[in-house]
């Protein structure tokens, strides 16, 4: 269901999600929500649609406008087992470290996403490394493969963290650090960390964007 810049806010998408409930929840596959101004009270009506649907696997909220308060709302919804959503975009959505807690906490109870977009936020130094910890507490169990923290304000600590994750993180395939400053030497580093690990079964290295181009990033 393809619904991106319709002018839904928080009324529209409260109706929508009341109404998939009853009608759709076990059809829709894909919603496809972005720049539609979605805020706090949105976010708690889609929390309660993903508590119930068995059928979504892709939900994209990117440039609305959640914070860090509807983050925590949404998310809210994934931390059950039954939740199946694969794949979440929140870029875009003024997160920060707040937020990123809230979904490191979901992350750890949630062995269904695969592709998370996080971003165009405020997450920081703080913010990453709670991710971080999350996903490496997680990491026989989470399959988060696509990692997005594109332009999230990440200094050499945040960077630090995400080093030990793409060393450690038998799931990582991909890592999104456009717009991110690093020093030569925390580049090589982790390019170093990057390469094919048979302990970890990992055969192929983790593909890391640095720059500032994300144009060639999986699609979502």
């Amino acid at each position: 269901m393809l619904l991106r810049n319709s002018q839904l806010r928080d009324d529209g998408v409260s109706a929508l999600s009341d109404g998939l409930k009853l009608n759709g929840a076990n059809q829709v596959r894909v919603l496809d929500l972005a720049s539609n101004g979605i805020g706090v009270a949105g976010a708690a009506k889609l929390a309660e649609l993903l508590t119930v649907s068995t059928a979504l696997i892709k939900l994209d909220l990117t440039a609305n406008k959640l914070g860090s308060k509807g983050t925590e709302t949404l998310v809210g919804g994934l931390s059950g087992e039954s939740s199946k959503l694969a794949a979440i975009s929140l870029r875009e959505n003024d997160i920060d470290q707040a937020g990123a807690r809230a979904i490191a906490k979901a992350l750890q109870s949630n062995s269904a996403i695969v592709t998370l977009w996080l971003g165009k936020n405020k997450i920081g130094d703080e913010g990453t490394i709670a991710l971080v910890e999350a996903l490496l507490a997680a990491k026989h169990t989470s399959k988060v493969a696509y990692f997005d923290l594109h332009k999230n304000n990440i200094t050499k600590v945040g960077i630090a963290s995400l080093t030990t994750l793409v060393a450690q993180s038998p799931s990582l395939t991909a890592l999104g650090l456009a717009g991110t400053k690093m020093q030569f030497t925390e580049t090589e580093i982790m390019q170093t960390n990057a390469k094919e690990n048979p302990e970890l079964g990992r055969t192929k290295p983790v593909r890391l964007w640095m720059g500032t181009d994300m144009n060639k990033w999986p699609d979502f």
